[in-house]
């Protein structure tokens, strides 16, 4: 009557997960005329019973008529069972029609029993499981879904890398988190990666949604990246979570069927990981209290990690006090580099380790100078898994300088012309250090000359009568004898 004879070939599913009863029938069918593939639904109490494949489908719910090469196919088999030669019947139906007329969902899982029939209603011939009891129970496939995936059950974890590796409960801030989802009915497309979605909170409260892809084609493991950052403040969906020393991440995956019988639809699949921060505490000493000019200071700075993970020390910036310079090639401890210096601002960058529990140090060198007083340092680090820090005012290193005042007094304090009179210089040192090298000026007034060999030296309590006579000097008075530490002394010279 038309390509086929009059029989029927096709499959019973179940979409409730109840084992004995059946919901729908779909047919390629060589008795109606014309033939047609159809869809029809059990909608009744089966009058042969439960756990019968020929309970029949009552109401039709789409039909569409047979096209040759468009809609089925036939193919010879290389079989010939009993002297007559096998053909596989292939057919299809358009996958939107068939969700319109059942109002079912594509990722329902269903089982299928296969048969063939002498009825449009019904299956009477088991075509997979000829030899066990021809019963829905016994005849049932494994479940699937309508995508033509086994259902299994999927779970979802924290993983160390993109490839799914490992199975860690602790991570450390800064780090990023991997997370896996393993569930091989979502390879709807074999032959390409295939994606879903899973959600992240965080006990501190930031969440995100994040799209895992699978790790290959036909994989059926899904893996993704997610930036940590450290903060106590939150932004929702900014793509990083930011997070605080002992909080937990939870990672859930919605599994839409399982292998169960009757299957779970949509059961959050759950892992959880605690994260762990670095707690860092500065601090800073120079090798002395006190220091005159162009001495040199050795400062160490020492970094304490209490926290639970291993510090990552990207910054450690140091203020040197004004007039003290760092000495180059100097610096040891976590780095032998020099620093970039900017003013008084030292500066190392990198990325230097400092593990839970444990020290490290970074010494150098700065030459002293400045103003006299107190010297103080300051020194910071910065890194991604620990709360920045800094020293404030801290070793303190006193500067020492001397202080020289001079005076001087004229003897008579006015004079006739002709008339000679004795000038006295008084310098002296109230400061806290030596001073060196000191060298006095004067410059005898207008219409005046120096009288020569008039120059006279001595301390502080001396006369010009009393002081000793020195050499006089080319214009200047300098020797060798004030040229050391300056505690009080006077010089005196006469002009006329």
């Amino acid at each position: 009557q038309g390509y086929l004879t009059p029989f029927g070939w096709g499959m019973e599913f179940d979409t409730d997960g109840v084992l004995n009863t059946y919901e729908y029938l779909i047919m390629i069918d060589g008795i109606s005329s014309p033939e047609v593939i159809s869809i029809r639904q059990n909608t009744s109490t089966p009058a042969k019973g439960l756990d019968n494949p020929g309970d029949q489908a009552e109401v039709e719910l789409y039909s569409v008529p047979l096209n040759l090469g468009v809609n089925f196919r036939i193919v010879a088999a290389n079989t010939s069972i009993n002297g007559t030669q096998d053909y596989f019947l292939d057919w299809s139906l358009n996958f939107q029609n068939y969700l319109t007329a059942t109002g079912l969902t594509p990722d329902l899982p269903i089982r299928t029993y296969w048969g063939s029939s002498n009825s449009t209603q019904t299956l009477t011939s088991d075509l997979v499981d000829a030899s066990g009891a021809d019963t829905l129970t016994a005849g049932f496939s494994d479940v699937i879904t309508f995508w033509g995936t086994r259902a299994v059950t999927g779970s979802v974890s924290f993983v160390d890398d993109l490839a799914g590796n490992g199975s860690p409960t602790l991570a450390d801030i800064s780090y990023p988190l991997y997370v896996k989802v393993t569930d091989s009915d979502l390879n709807h497309q074999p032959d390409v990666v295939n994606t879903t979605t899973i959600a992240i909170t965080t006990s501190n409260g930031d969440s995100m949604t994040a799209t895992v892809t699978e790790t290959g084609v036909n994989t059926g493991i899904f893996t993704v990246s997610i930036p940590t950052a450290l903060s106590a403040s939150v932004t929702v969906g900014d793509a990083t979570l930011q997070l605080v020393s002992g909080a937990v991440v939870t990672a859930t995956y919605t599994d839409a069927v399982d292998s169960s019988i009757p299957p779970l639809r949509n059961q959050p699949r759950t892992d959880a990981i605690t994260m762990r921060g670095a707690s860092i505490a500065i601090s800073k000493t120079a090798d002395k209290t006190e220091a005159v000019g162009k001495d040199e200071v050795v400062y160490t700075i020492t970094f304490s990690n209490s926290g639970a993970a291993t510090a990552r020390i990207f910054k450690a910036t140091d203020t040197l006090a004004t007039g003290f310079t760092y000495k180059a090639g100097s610096t040891t401890g976590l780095t032998t580099a020099d620093p970039a210096i900017s003013g008084q601002t030292l500066t190392w960058s990198g990325n230097f380790p400092v593990s839970s529990g444990a020290s490290a140090t970074l010494s150098f060198t700065a030459i002293a100078g400045g103003p006299r007083g107190t010297a103080y340092n300051n020194a910071s680090a910065e890194g991604p898994n620990f709360v920045t820090v800094l020293t404030g005012n801290t070793a303190p290193v006193q500067i020492k300088a001397p202080v020289v005042t001079i005076t001087k007094s004229a003897d008579p304090a006015s004079g006739l012309p002709g008339q000679e009179i004795t000038y006295t210089i008084h310098y002296k040192n109230t400061g806290d250090s030596s001073a060196h090298t000191l060298l006095v000026i004067d410059s005898v007034p207008a219409f005046t000359n120096y009288v020569a060999g008039s120059l006279r030296a001595g301390d502080a309590s001396s006369t010009y009568a009393t002081a000793t006579p020195r050499t006089d000097g080319a214009g200047e008075a300098s020797w060798p004898e004030v040229q050391g530490q300056v505690s009080g002394s006077t010089i005196s010279f006469t002009i006329t």
